[in-house]
């Protein structure tokens, strides 16, 4: 609390008022630059979660086409026997 020194006179309350208001305005101020404080930094906290949420899912998209191509290695691969089967029994392989 900001206490009141009434330096004109004991008849004077202007000046002490003054002080009074004056304090107030300050308290304002400093309540008035904590939010802004305070809502930058709940900005830059989303802002922040936002970004580790995109990299998550460029993670989630990395996999995937990784799981794709293992896929598509394998029928590759499936499709490569059954070609040789195919030929194999295409040439009368069977001998019997």
């Amino acid at each position: 609390m900001v206490e009141v020194v009434n330096s004109e006179g004991p008849g004077d309350v202007g000046s002490g008022l003054k002080v009074l208001d004056q304090a107030r305005e300050e308290k304002k101020e400093e309540k008035k630059e904590e939010k802004k404080k305070k809502k930058k930094e709940k900005e830059k906290k989303k802002e922040e979660e936002k970004e580790e949420e995109k990299e998550k899912e460029e993670e989630k998209e990395k996999e995937k086409k990784k799981e794709e191509e293992k896929e598509e290695e394998k029928e590759k691969e499936m499709l490569t026997l059954t070609k040789r089967t195919v030929l194999r029994n295409s040439m009368g392989g069977g001998g019997g």
